[in-house]
């Protein structure tokens, strides 16, 4: 089948396109023969990600489709710009996360010490930043790139490890660690 559902838009997309409206409709289409295993396997995963919203954040992190996607669904629907810090254990699991800035449409301003003040605080062994561009559009900005690469070069004078930044966008995100901008 090979289905590409990465966030709840495109879910309710998938059960306008095989009108499923309720959870019966759910339930038959599940029980079908048109249902594949993918299809079971990704309504199990996104139920892990409803009640990951629902208590507002993870336990642990593996990778980094996990954050992108917890992120996504996290930022859905902001209308201003925010900087989130999520601090980390030494094997990645959460310690807190923490809104650092709201901004305004378009800007978002913020220093390292105020990301590294409460990883300090929380004895963090690694943090993700992660903030949302409430245009939709993904693409880093030269401010974004050099504010990484600030907060990265300030994290490793006190044995602190900045795994990555995220930029979040309409149902769809950015890793500067994987697009090798940090």
């Amino acid at each position: 089948m090979g289905l590409k559902i990465n966030n709840f838009a495109e879910l309710s997309d998938f059960f306008i396109q095989h009108k499923i409206s309720s959870l019966t409709d759910l339930h038959e289409y599940v029980r079908s023969k048109k249902c594949d295993l993918e299809l079971t396997l990704l309504l199990g995963q996104l139920l892990v990600r409803v009640q990951q919203i629902k208590h507002g954040t993870l336990s642990k992190f593996y990778s980094s489709v996990q954050v992108g996607h917890y992120l996504v669904d996290l930022f859905n629907g902001e209308s201003q710009e925010q900087l989130l810090a999520i601090y980390l254990d030494t094997k990645n699991r959460v310690l807190a996360q923490k809104v650092i800035f709201k901004g305004s449409l378009n800007k978002s301003v913020a220093h390292p010490r105020e990301i590294l003040e409460p990883a300090i605080r929380f004895h963090s062994a690694a943090i993700i930043i992660a903030h949302n561009h409430p245009s939709g559009d993904t693409a880093p900005s030269k401010e974004d790139v050099d504010f990484s690469t600030k907060l990265r070069d300030a994290c490793s004078i006190i044995g602190i490890e900045c795994l990555d930044h995220f930029i979040v966008g309409e149902g769809t995100y950015l890793s500067l660690r994987e697009a090798a901008l940090i």
